[in-house]
């Protein structure tokens, strides 16, 4: 989120700084800022890099380019009251993330904590215990990823969370050719397959999956 923010107000600079020269390059006045700072024979890379550069500014900062006729002060007043709009909202952005970030992480370093104690007031071996933290850790990342809102998946109707499951699990199913050739001849049997029979478990590199003799559940 934050990275689409910072990527969004790169944009928005891109296209200001775009304009203000437009204003300049297309007008009918006489005189504009690239002939008044003497930037109108420079390369067009120097003249961008002025522009961006006037167009940052407008969120924050001061620049030594100022209007030199009635279309560039009309334009600057327009950008820097958009500018204010979203400089405000950027910063409320950045903090909102920012907060989510530190509370999602002060929860994940007290879980792993109190796991830690666990371990230590149970006195699992070194080993062992060094197998169960990385595992907790890796099943944290995972679960951030695989399905992040699950509150709000809960409130879809029954059905929608059937076709939801079958299109999540079954391109993996499909890989064995047992289950390809179900997808192919019964699609509803492998909707209802792929909503109730199916159990993801979390599992770290090293980690044991069944040992020989268990049964299976």
């Amino acid at each position: 989120a934050l990275l689409r923010v910072l990527v969004f107000l790169m944009w928005l600079n891109h296209v200001i700084a775009c304009a203000w020269y437009a204003v300049a390059d297309t007008s009918d006045f006489e005189h504009n800022w690239l002939d008044e700072y003497d930037v109108a024979e420079t390369s067009l890379l120097n003249q961008y890099l002025i522009s961006y550069h006037w167009a940052m500014a407008n969120f924050s900062g001061t620049m030594e380019v100022y209007p030199q006729n009635i279309a560039e002060r009309i334009f600057a007043l327009v950008t820097t009251f958009v500018g204010f709009v979203i400089a405000t909202w950027v910063v409320s952005s950045i903090t909102t993330i920012m907060t989510r970030l530190e509370i999602a992480a002060a929860q994940d370093a007290k879980r792993l904590f109190s796991l830690q104690e666990f371990l230590v007031d149970s006195k699992i071996t070194p080993r062992l215990a060094r197998r169960v933290q990385r595992n907790a850790r890796h099943a944290i990342q995972m679960l951030k990823k695989d399905k992040p809102n699950l509150e709000v998946l809960t409130l879809i109707s029954e059905p929608l969370r059937v076709e939801l499951d079958f299109e999540v699990n079954a391109p993996l199913l499909a890989s064995h050719p047992f289950f390809w050739m179900i997808c192919r001849s019964c699609t509803t049997m492998m909707h209802q397959v792929c909503h109730t029979a199916i159990q993801k478990v979390l599992l770290s590199v090293g980690d044991v999956l069944f040992r020989e003799g268990k049964s299976p559940s």
